[in-house]
């Protein structure tokens, strides 16, 4: 099994934030990249459908470059000094990649899934492997949560030529996060 982890950052916007202050908040996640075990960068402009406007996903080598990517002084100035003023909201994931995360496509889309405690491992993976392999084209990576205390079992996440549309037939029980739409490398 991969080491690699997958770090999401789910961002909703404040209504005021203006094109040019999300730009410039899209520029500075870039500049993360190049923290110490970061491996590659994406984000993910989300459409009408989502449930956040934005999703920052880093590719770090392991749990520990994990936590000295969560507790980089750069990060921590991106989250307050950058983030924080045009945040509604702000939601976190870090996923064990079970393969590579591919690079975008011109669209992509991450699912994240919460779920009762009594739920197996394997079914979480299932279903959200299950959705992957449903998006037509689609090169996907999917992972569970990297500890046990997240708020998010798992993780999908799908880059495609064209939009990626939210699951439907996911199983009574999940709760679920999307962000589909524009998607491009950071750096």
């Amino acid at each position: 099994m991969s080491q690699t982890i997958l770090h999401a950052d789910f961002i909703s916007l404040a209504k005021d934030v203006t094109r040019e202050a999300r730009r410039d908040l899209l520029t500075r996640a870039a500049d993360l990249v190049t923290i110490n075990g970061v491996i590659a960068g994406a984000s993910v402009d989300g459409d009408a459908g989502s449930d956040f406007d934005i999703a920052l996903l880093f590719t770090v080598e392991s749990l520990q470059a994990l936590e000295h990517f969560g507790t980089d002084a750069r990060y921590l100035r991106f989250l307050r000094g950058d983030a924080a003023p045009a945040l509604r909201a702000l939601a976190g994931a870090d996923v064990r990649l079970e393969s590579s995360l591919p690079p975008p496509g011109p669209y992509a889309a991450c699912l994240a899934v919460a779920t009762a405690e009594e739920t197996y491992d394997w079914q979480v993976r299932d279903a959200l492997q299950a959705w992957a392999d449903g998006v037509a084209g689609a090169t996907t990576a999917v992972g569970l949560a990297s500890t046990e205390r997240q708020r998010f079992r798992g993780l999908a996440f799908c880059a495609a030529a064209g939009p990626v549309s939210r699951p439907v037939d996911l199983p009574a029980g999940f709760a679920v996060t999307f962000v589909g739409g524009r998607a491009r490398r950071l750096r």
